[in-house]
């Protein structure tokens, strides 16, 4: 929901700007870079 809301705001985040939006997130998994590599994927495909 944090990238979705991220891209509402920002159609054109950069990688820093989409690790900050995402940074209230609490996973344990330790997908945080694959997080980040799917909300700039979609803002590219969405250009």
């Amino acid at each position: 929901m944090s990238g979705k809301a991220l891209l509402m705001k920002n159609s054109k985040p950069t990688e820093a700007q989409a690790r900050r939006g995402l940074s209230g997130n609490l996973c344990r998994c330790g997908n945080y870079n694959r997080e980040v590599a799917a909300v700039l994927a979609v803002a590219a495909k969405a250009r």
